[in-house]
């Protein structure tokens, strides 16, 4: 990340606290430049800084790093597998409840899905959270944390392929705005991942407020959907839940519509209740034996292609 962006990053908040907000900013500004983009701060003791990947692999398997939630003193190590050649890696993105406030990536509701998790158990593949910073300026500029989240996905797949991993052997995966940054990014499907596995991609709000928030689905979503669509490539394995109050199977269809033989979608029902919703799926899945056969499925497919 740029020192521009990290500053202007700081200054894009909601309220103005006078002079003394703006005097802590500078400091914060200052701890933002030299700080790694993927880890948060803990403490300091002496001269040493401990911080936590708050982005990192799941695995708890000697050699590879970051992992999630580790401790590590001044900042993160960069990605580094054991066996990166053979190694199959998917990055997973969590959604987010506010894009003008940074994601609570700890939240149990970001968590990556059980059928998901459960890829990760195979040899030599691994499953990488990776925990957004990214947050919409206030008041312009509708909907580009999206284009941050897929900026943020690049850095990691550049640190993958300059680990050793194959991008034939990387996959994005994610969940609602993570998922719809999964498919933002096909600009760089083949040049450095294999492919998409996504649960309820949303990100332009639910279907009731659209009367009250009019931009986002009457305006800034119908901008990403064209972007979207503009691509050469999308290829993707796409859940969707008829029951989501964000987007249905019939609000996707753009996808197949577009990219009949590269987007399969997959579409189910369960009953979730309150104050979960249909959104929430993944995490509650009905069908967890099929969306799993069908997660295997796909990856071995796209393997052998």
């Amino acid at each position: 990340m740029s020192t521009e962006r990290a500053v202007r990053r700081l200054f894009q908040q909601e309220y103005l606290l006078g002079c003394a907000w703006v005097l802590k900013c500078g400091v914060l500004a200052l701890a933002a430049i030299l700080t790694a983009p993927l880890v948060s701060a803990e403490g300091r003791s002496d001269d040493t800084v401990k911080v936590i990947a708050e982005s990192g692999f799941l695995d708890d398997i000697e050699g590879v790093k970051p992992a999630r939630g580790a401790s590590y003193e001044m900042a993160a190590p960069r990605i580094s597998l054991p066996s990166p050649k053979n190694a199959i890696v998917i990055i997973y993105m969590h959604g987010t409840q506010n894009p003008r406030s940074r994601s609570s990536c700890g939240a149990w509701w970001n968590d990556a899905p059980a059928t998901l998790k459960v890829l990760a158990k195979k040899e030599n593949t691994h499953l990488f959270f990776l925990c957004s910073k990214a947050t919409d300026p206030p008041g312009w500029d509708h909907g580009s944390w999206i284009f941050e989240r897929v900026e943020e996905i690049s850095v990691v797949l550049d640190q993958l392929i300059a680990a050793g991993v194959a991008p034939g052997r990387i996959f994005l995966s994610g969940h609602s705005a993570g998922g719809w940054a999964s498919l933002m990014a096909m600009s760089m499907v083949d040049q450095k991942f294999n492919a998409a596995i996504v649960f309820a991609p949303a990100f332009a709000g639910p279907r009731a407020e659209a009367g009250i928030y009019p931009i986002w689905r009457g305006e800034i979503r119908p901008k990403h959907v064209k972007k979207i669509t503009s691509f050469d490539q999308v290829r993707a394995l796409v859940f969707a839940y008829d029951n989501d109050p964000y987007n249905r199977t019939a609000e996707l269809e753009f996808l197949t519509d577009r990219f009949p033989d590269s987007v399969e979608i997959i579409s189910s029902t369960c009953k979730i209740s309150l104050p979960l919703t249909g959104h929430l799926t993944h995490l509650k899945d009905c069908h967890a034996e099929a969306t799993k056969t069908a997660i295997f499925r796909y990856v071995k497919a796209r393997l052998s292609d």
